[in-house]
């Protein structure tokens, strides 16, 4: 059996559950673990971004066996997790972003947000469960599941903050000009499994790929360029960054399992009260952390075109 197959099997594993001894916890790192080596990021101007920690206090690493694999651990403050969390529910799947719901239900969709519905207590059942289908929606260059490519015509201006973001990020690895063109935001739940695969649709593939992590932690499995190179992994926790860049950017990877994690050991917990840092909270989050008590959010970001290159006639 290929060796990534294998390992994505044991971690899917319910009986017996797995041995997570080898996964890599970033937050957890022994200064004699010779596979990992930390990292200064580059000096840049964006050295203070709304909802994040200050640039120059983000711890990121490296992993010695994957070059160009770069992984930053939560360095969004409690408020900046509820803000992208909220975006992720609230206003990415609508239109005219595209999510999966479209095929199935564009009659209920249409004119009416699905987390709104979800909330709305006059809202069908129908209505309601249309939050536990969502399972992606696509930003900016919208990707076709079918053919596997970007076009031109399939295309919705992409979100200011979500590029500002990732610029950011990219700058910090040494890709000041990093163009954020395309997003795919997924939506897991705790039984969700992604199977190994590479992205590879975009034209770009040297610019760094951009995962941005939300709620339950999922374990993690990077690979090689073959399914016949075993695989690390490692934890993603809530508002972790995880960079798949240069040589790692066709690699292998995949989501075998998500575990579960009291609330009130994730970073994005308001707390039993009505204030946050001392502030009243105006819009509850409680909504968000219900959803997220057996869910994961996942945003991946991506340059699509190579700098000064147009979609070829026939993208179209």
């Amino acid at each position: 059996m290929e060796k990534f197959k294998e390992s994505f099997k044991l971690y899917k594993r319910k009986k017996p559950p797995p041995d997570y001894s080898n996964v890599i916890d970033f937050t957890k790192i022994d200064a004699e673990d010779r596979q990992v080596c930390s990292l200064i990021l580059e000096k840049q101007s964006c050295d203070v971004l709304d909802g994040m920690i200050p640039f120059t206090s983000w711890k990121a690493y490296q992993h010695r066996k994957i070059p160009g694999f770069y992984f930053i651990s939560n360095p969004f403050t409690p408020d900046g997790q509820r803000k992208w969390i909220k975006r992720c529910l609230n206003d990415f799947p609508l239109k005219p972003n595209i999510t999966n719901l479209d095929v199935n239900y564009s009659d209920l969709i249409r004119e009416r947000n699905v987390w709104s519905m979800h909330l709305d207590a006059d809202s069908t059942d129908e209505e309601k469960q249309l939050l536990h289908k969502l399972r992606w929606s696509t930003l900016g260059y919208h990707h076709n599941w079918d053919t596997k490519k970007y076009t031109a015509d399939r295309y919705t201006p992409f979100p200011d903050d979500l590029s500002c973001l990732s610029r950011c990020i990219a700058h910090g690895i040494g890709f000041p000009h990093f163009k954020a063109e395309a997003a795919i935001v997924n939506y897991y739940h705790l039984d969700s499994t992604l199977s190994g695969h590479t992205d590879h649709s975009e034209f770009d593939h040297i610019s760094p790929l951009i995962s941005i992590s939300f709620g339950q932690t999922a374990v993690f499995l990077l690979g090689g360029l073959t399914k016949d190179i075993d695989p690390i992994a490692l934890y993603l926790h809530s508002g972790d960054i995880c960079i798949m860049s240069g040589e790692c950017r066709l690699a292998y990877h995949a989501v075998p399992k998500i575990l579960r994690t009291p609330t009130s050991e994730l970073p994005y917990h308001e707390g039993d009260d009505d204030t946050v840092n001392g502030r009243k909270v105006e819009d509850t989050f409680e909504p968000f952390e219900s959803y997220l008590q057996s869910s994961r959010i996942n945003m991946n970001v991506r340059q699509v075109l190579c700098d000064g290159q147009e979609f070829p006639k026939d993208e179209s």
